[in-house]
């Protein structure tokens, strides 16, 4: 049973706008994960702020591997994630599931003044 998850990309539209940068656009798109390992990795004291950290790893099995770039993001069961680097790719022990992984994180304030 595959996990459906949507990639979200910035595209630049070929236009600029009034200071010369690049105007891009959202688009996000559908794609066939083979699993999704979350990742709780704790809260951090800040500065002036408590901030939890969270992630997982998730799992593509061909013929489904995106290639994917280090800005781009996830949203995986309702929750956005930030892809941590570009996908790697991955091998069954047994050498017959090749696929790419991608790593995610995120990061949330929880408490402060």
């Amino acid at each position: 049973m595959a996990l459906t998850v949507t990639r979200v990309r910035f595209e630049e539209t070929g236009d600029f706008d009034r200071w010369g940068k690049p105007i891009t656009r959202r688009v996000e798109e559908e794609l066939e994960a083979f699993a999704f390992a979350p990742q709780v990795t704790g809260e951090v004291n800040g500065v002036e702020q408590l901030i939890s950290r969270t992630g997982g790893t998730l799992y593509f099995r061909a013929p489904n591997t995106p290639s994917v770039a280090a800005d781009e993001q996830f949203i995986v069961r309702g929750v956005s994630y930030q892809a941590d680097g570009p996908d790697a790719y991955w091998e069954h022990p047994s050498g017959r599931s090749r696929g790419t992984v991608v790593v995610l994180r995120r990061s949330e304030a929880i408490g402060g003044p």
